[in-house]
């Protein structure tokens, strides 16, 4: 897959859809090193563990097929070893993996809190703003409207004078 497809592909996954290119990068950098790191490691030595289990299976199956039980006891003895040390391998991998998952999404998280702590911010700013136009708007617009609606009144009343003096 290429890069762009990647990134294409994570900006379609709802977590990270309100990120930028920028954020997908790394986000895509750092799956990568996941992925480098985990196979380079503790998978490869899962992988040997589980070879190496495997061949004394083999050996004792040849065994007991010869009918060599005492050979075959030591292969069983031998297989048990090698299965219980695989488990705790793959264990170790899972867990690894797990907190390597979590470290990535911790970071999603942190990034995606940002986002919404940015885009919070702008609203509370245009409202802000909205709130300042609409005072300043009131001040120009509504308050000479409600001196021409007092002086109106005092013309209707008949009262010219006090408002236009005579001279």
């Amino acid at each position: 897959m290429s890069s762009k497809a990647y990134l294409d592909h994570l900006a379609s996954v709802p977590l990270f859809s309100s990120c930028t290119r920028r954020e997908l990068d790394k986000i895509a950098r750092a799956a990568d090193e996941l992925a480098r790191t985990s196979s380079s490691s503790a998978a490869a030595e899962a992988a040997q563990a589980f070879d190496g289990t495997v061949r004394i299976g083999e050996a004792m199956v040849a065994a007991a097929a010869a009918q060599q039980w005492l050979e075959a006891g030591e292969r069983i003895k031998e297989f048990q070893a090698a299965s219980k040390a695989l488990t705790e391998r793959l264990e170790a991998v899972r867990r690894g993996e797990t907190e390597a998952v979590h470290s990535l999404l911790e970071a999603a998280e942190r990034t995606v809190s940002r986002r919404a702590i940015a885009f919070a911010a702008g609203i509370l700013v245009a409202v802000l703003l909205g709130a300042a136009l609409g005072w300043r708007l009131r001040q120009r617009l509504v308050v000479p409207i409600g001196s021409l609606v007092r002086v109106a009144k005092r013309i209707a009343e008949g009262l010219w004078v006090t408002i236009f003096p005579e001279g």
